[in-house]
């Protein structure tokens, strides 16, 4: 075992011009990074849910600040993937040297592998880097431009003349800096999928839950239906009333559409304003910006619909069954419900099989 591994070590060595201690120590400082930019991500993550489902801007639902963070999130999500895909290659070019049949030109084609992709991690560091600063440069540039935003277009064409100045002086052209070639497109490509799709996650925390509740409640000496609607007035909502004949079977009794009037709509609306310093120069921009900047707090915001009806009048003396149709649409959200309740009525008495149904909190 320990004639072949020298034998192999000392042909992988020779052929790739690294040696077997500059490879461990290349892998073991790639593991440690593995590993950080894994605590890294986690607290990326709380920040990214917490931009994204904790207010809503009144001017318009996006803001620089979700940009920036689904590109830091695909940054590094793609740099994680070409970490990953040199531990594969190094940890298996590694079993290449206690191998026993192993063909050496497989086994040094390995190695160059993992060279490569070691070679990738950096370039992709830099790449990546490079077309986040001009994807963001340009998604903030036209949402301040829609938002009117002065300031902030200013300062981005500043910017923008700085950079075009500091490549003029190093003769470089633009084609160099963004390396229009394959990398370019694959690189460029992965960059804009994965931050489409983490943008699409994000989306998903702007939805607040259903929270849906159906009670029959006794008030006093009234009977009542009560349906509670958190955050979303229902689009379309019905209830039925059917009682039980003879034969056993089931017929309509009354049949109520609900229109959007009916709900009774109570809520507490918070609204939030950054505040800058009391320097002049800053209250100016802030006055200038301060539309933008105005939010809805969405986890202080509660707005709830209501709908009340005394039922007794449509049931009969014997079996009834209470059904309740409620569909939900908006936006992306797209939910219906259905909920069937029995009464039974005896000397005006109501025997309720369920008093309460609830969807969400």
């Amino acid at each position: 075992m320990n004639r072949r591994y020298l034998k192999n070590k000392a042909k992988i060595e020779n052929k790739t011009n690294l040696s077997f201690g500059e490879r461990s120590t290349r892998i073991v400082l790639l593991i440690t990074l593995f590993g950080a930019l894994g605590y890294i991500a986690k607290t990326l993550l709380k920040i990214y849910i917490s931009i994204f489902s904790e207010k809503i801007y009144l001017d318009f639902p996006f803001s620089a600040e979700h940009i920036i963070i689904v590109l830091i999130i695909s940054y590094f999500f793609i740099i994680f993937i070409k970490i990953l895909q040199y531990l594969y290659y190094e940890l298996y070019s590694f079993s290449f040297y206690f191998g026993k049949n192993s063909n050496i030109n497989h086994q040094i084609k390995t190695v160059e592998q993992a060279n490569k992709y070691y070679y990738y991690i950096f370039l992709a560091c830099k790449e990546v880097a490079i077309y986040s600063i001009v994807i963001g440069f340009i998604t903030i540039g036209i949402l301040n431009i829609y938002l009117k935003n002065i300031i902030v277009i200013a300062i981005l064409i500043i910017l923008l003349l700085i950079i075009i100045l500091l490549i003029s002086l190093k003769r470089e052209k633009f084609s160099e800096i963004f390396r229009i070639k394959k990398l370019f497109n694959s690189t460029l490509g992965l960059l804009i999928g994965i931050s489409f799709f983490s943008f699409f996650i994000g989306v998903h925390f702007y939805i607040q839950p259903v929270n849906l509740e159906v009670a029959f409640e006794t008030q006093g000496e009234e009977e009542l239906l009560v349906i509670n609607s958190k955050y979303y007035l229902p689009s379309s909502a019905n209830i039925i009333f059917l009682s039980e004949d003879e034969n056993g079977e089931y017929i309509l009794s009354k049949s109520i559409i609900l229109e959007d009037k009916d709900f009774i709509n109570t809520f507490i609306e918070v609204k939030q304003s950054e505040v800058s310093s009391n320097n002049k120069f800053l209250k100016v921009i802030d006055n200038l910006t301060k539309k933008s900047k105005e939010v809805y707090v969405i986890k202080d915001t509660d707005i709830k619909y209501t709908y009340k009806l005394n039922y007794e009048s449509y049931l009969i003396e014997g079996n009834n069954k209470v059904v309740i149709n409620l569909d939900i649409e908006e936006g992306i959200l797209n939910k219906s419900f259905k909920i069937v309740n029995h009464i039974n009525v005896k000397n005006d008495e109501y025997d309720i099989f369920e008093r309460h149904f609830s969807v969400g909190e």
